[in-house]
């Protein structure tokens, strides 16, 4: 069977990385090779070549990486060299209407981001023509355009300008998003290099800071942020903390439906960076509405829901029976979820009959945690 390119550039990367000392000329001949197979899947490791050439980067590479702007060498060169590599390519303007044609191509959509998003994070003020320019695409393309900005700006420095973005531009398109191509926007990384450290960004902490100075939480902002939370990159630095900061502080109104599953959704995604904390028990704390919303969960339609939910309840449950040496304010807490003990025996009680085993079993692991709980 033949090896698909995935798999050829993760072969290559592995070997690469053991070789420490590699000659120019052999780096030089991997750059033209990789250029040559066109082959998006080659980002990374043609991040990994690039940081290898000398401090003055070749002119061959140069010419190579000029004959197309939306290249893979050529958004490695910008994304992982300094903001030289850009004026030896030419001034940004010449960089937009290749890169933005990228965007409407499934295919090189990802690729076209990240060169976006290196733009903006060597040339912040290039994203009011890039917003500008942008207006004649489709909503799927203007969505990938605006997310890649706030992904550079973000990266820049200009936390500001990046929020404000998001909260204006990004945000409200999330209500009309639909499909797989959307959720893969949404949820990119912008990789780059700072004084030879590889750096990670996402949408993640722009997106928390949206939703924490809104009026109003949408269900797609909320379902958005689980998805960044389920796919975070290990390099991401991010406190998932603040996704309970949030929760936690959602309006009292915020609760019903249709938050119900979203909620649900996104305290669990946390809990797989978390873990069972008393963070956790703090924003399930009863009878607040949060805790409302995951009682519900257990009835959802979707299977997903009613297992996360489930699962919330088990977390609650295992962390008051660890309590062996409790403060004043571990015993108040206990006693605001013992008020609730028995709305969630009766609930989980229905869950024993679902037509899924994995619910059946995921209640019975629930209920039997929570009858242990004793005043």
């Amino acid at each position: 069977m033949l090896l698909q390119w995935p798999d050829i550039f993760s072969l290559c990367r592995s070997g690469f990385a053991t070789c420490l000392d590699i000659a120019d000329d052999a780096v030089l001949r991997m750059i033209r090779l990789l250029h040559e197979t066109g082959a998006t899947e080659g980002f990374e490791f043609a991040c990994e070549l690039v940081q290898r050439l000398p401090e003055t980067v070749p002119s061959t590479v140069i010419q190579l990486a000029s004959v197309e702007k939306a290249s893979v060498l050529a958004i490695a060169l910008i994304s992982f060299r300094s903001s030289s590599a850009i004026c030896a390519l030419g001034p940004f303007e010449k960089w937009m209407p290749e890169l933005l044609a990228a965007v409407c191509d499934e295919r090189r959509c990802a690729l076209a981001m990240q060169g976006l998003s290196a733009l903006c994070l060597h040339a912040p003020g290039a994203y009011r023509a890039l917003l500008e320019q942008s207006r004649g695409l489709g909503p799927e393309g203007q969505l990938a355009v605006c997310s890649a900005i706030v992904r550079g700006l973000y990266a820049s420095g200009a936390v500001g300008e990046a929020e404000a973005i998001a909260g204006n531009l990004l945000a409200p398109q999330l209500n009309t998003k639909d499909g797989k191509r959307s959720g893969d926007v949404l949820t990119a990384s912008f990789l780059f290099n700072v004084r030879e450290l590889k750096k990670c960004v996402t949408l993640l902490p722009v997106l928390v800071a949206v939703a924490r100075s809104a009026v109003t939480t949408s269900p797609e902002l909320l379902q958005c942020l689980a998805q960044l939370l389920r796919d975070k990159p290990a390099e991401l630095e991010f406190d998932c903390n603040e996704v309970l900061h949030l929760v936690r502080h959602l309006p009292p109104d915020q609760a019903p439906e249709p938050l119900n599953d979203a909620l649900v959704e996104c305290l669990s995604s946390a809990l797989a960076w978390v873990g069972a904390s008393a963070g956790l028990a703090g924003v399930l704390s009863p009878p607040g509405g949060v805790f409302q919303a995951v009682l519900h969960g257990v009835r959802s339609p979707r299977l997903q829901i009613r297992c996360a939910s489930l699962q919330l309840l088990t977390c609650v449950a295992s962390l008051l029976l660890e309590g062996s040496e409790q403060t004043e304010g571990d015993h108040r807490c206990k006693d605001d979820f013992m008020g609730i003990r028995a709305q969630v025996l009766k609930i989980t009680q229905v869950a024993l009959g679902d037509h899924k085993r994995l619910v059946r079993q995921r209640a019975a692991q629930c209920r039997q945690l929570w009858f242990k709980l004793r005043y």
